[in-house]
Order: C-alpha cells, then structure tokens, then sequence
C-alpha cells in the first residue's frame, strides 16, 4: 500500500510540472507589412519600398526597409530610397537610440567598389517625440516619427543622397548609376528603436521619401498584420511539457505490463 501512495504522488508531481511548462504564456511575434509603389513625377521610372515593422523583446521596435523597385533603370538620384516617416495613433512613445545595419546588403562607395565594413550607425538619423509633428522645408510631408538619410530641414545636415537605398533589381551598368550619389546600399537596410510602448497596429500614415528634397514622396496603404509566431523558447516549453507526459504514460505502461 504504501509503495502504491508513492508511486501516486510521483505522478502527481510529474503531471504538475507538465502542466506547468505547457501553461507558460507564449510569447509572439507578428510583423506590419507597408508597401507602396507609383512613377516618380521627375525621372519618369517606376519607384516602390516596403517596410516591415516588427515588434522585438524589450520594446524594441526593428523596421526593415527595402527598396522593391522591378525597374533596372530606377538608377538616378530620384529614385534612391531616402527615408520613411510614420505616425502612431495615440500615445506617443519617446523612441531613442536608433541602430542601423544593412544585413545581406552590399554598399557600394564607388561604381565597382564594395566596402561593407563602413558602419552605418550615424548615416542615418531618426527625429520622433511627443513634440512633434516634424515638416520637410519643401512640406513634401508631415510626421511624427521619420528615419531618413538626408537632411530636408529636419534631420540635421544636408548628406545628399548617401546611404540611401537602391533595389535589387537596379542595373549597375547603367551611365545613370555612375552620376548617382555614392555611398548607396543596394537592396534593404534595418533599423532599431527601442522606447516602443504602443500597440504595432497603431502604426499609421507610413511614407517612403526617395531623393535628396525629398523630390518624391509614396504614401503605404494601411499596413497588413503578418501571421503571429511563437518565439522558439515558447516552443521550446510546449515540447517539453508534451515529453513529460509522454514520459509518465510510458512509465505507467510499463508499471502496468506482466512480469
């Protein structure tokens, strides 16, 4: 009898911590698509961008910025993806400490010249508080919140167009490339904020600049909510609390079998 009462309680402890890594809250991540494409008024080529905006642990906010244009020949000064700007409906987050990274892309600081080791932290700058909205000098666009390459009156020093991004689809033997601003980083760059408390839906009014005025402006319909997934430590939990009751109905077969 008493061998039996502890066999029980053993169970009981066993389903317990089962139960406790299967119940763990699970931990998502789900991404904000924005896209947006047209013709740029001044070169005549077809322009698109896309960012996504992703919602990281510690209310760090990554937005990973593309330049999306299918036209080889979207070389020219114009058409250099040079910023975004949003807005956040609501409450107005103190986002600070901006992070830059280009990822898999190269950064051209010459025609055929490629020097990846150049950080990109300080190319970039970020301007966003409650005391805004911010305005171009050219009032191209009004915001909140903008990451931008260029100067335009708000972000600081006038860089032309260095830095800014061209897709992956630009012919680089193109005469237009070789009379565009160098450096440029050919495909997606990724930033950093951290500070975000609001909701990632909130996330409102996205518009990618291209050129150095900016000289063109695409407004993103409403964003698209990619699908949640659960981080791998989630996962991680889930499966193994499913081995431990695996575990347990093993050893009570076993228990159970004839000698």
């Amino acid at each position: 009898m008493k061998l039996s009462i502890r066999r029980g309680s053993d169970l009981v402890r066993m389903l317990a911590v089962g139960a406790a890594l299967t119940v763990a809250p699970t931990r998502v991540r789900a991404d904000l698509f924005f896209d947006a494409s047209g013709i740029h008024a001044e070169t005549g080529n077809r322009i698109s961008a896309q960012a996504i905006f992703t919602l990281l642990p510690d209310d760090v906010l990554q937005i990973v910025l593309t330049n999306t244009s299918p036209d080889p020949e979207a070389i020219r000064r114009g058409d250099i993806l040079t910023g975004i700007v949003w807005d956040i409906a609501g409450e107005n987050p103190r986002l600070s400490g901006l992070t830059v990274s280009r990822g898999t892309s190269d950064l051209y600081v010459a025609r055929n010249t490629i020097d990846n080791q150049i950080p990109l932290n300080g190319r970039w700058t970020f301007r966003g508080a409650s005391s805004g909205p911010y305005a171009y000098a050219n009032d191209s666009a009004s915001f909140e919140y903008g990451v931008s390459a260029i100067g335009g009156g708000v972000f600081g020093g006038v860089r032309g167009d260095d830095y800014g991004l061209v897709a992956d689809a630009a012919s680089l033997d193109n005469p237009s490339f070789t009379r565009s601003a160098f450096p440029l980083l050919v495909g997606s760059a990724t930033f950093g904020l951290s500070g975000f408390t609001a909701d990632l839906a909130s996330i409102t009014n996205v518009r990618f600049t291209f050129g150095a005025g900016p000289s063109h402006v695409l407004a993103a319909g409403r964003g698209v909510q990619g699908a949640a997934v659960p981080e791998p430590s989630a996962v991680v939990l889930v499966a193994a609390g499913l081995a431990t009751i695996g575990g347990i109905a093993l050893c009570r077969r076993r228990r159970l079998a004839p000698d």
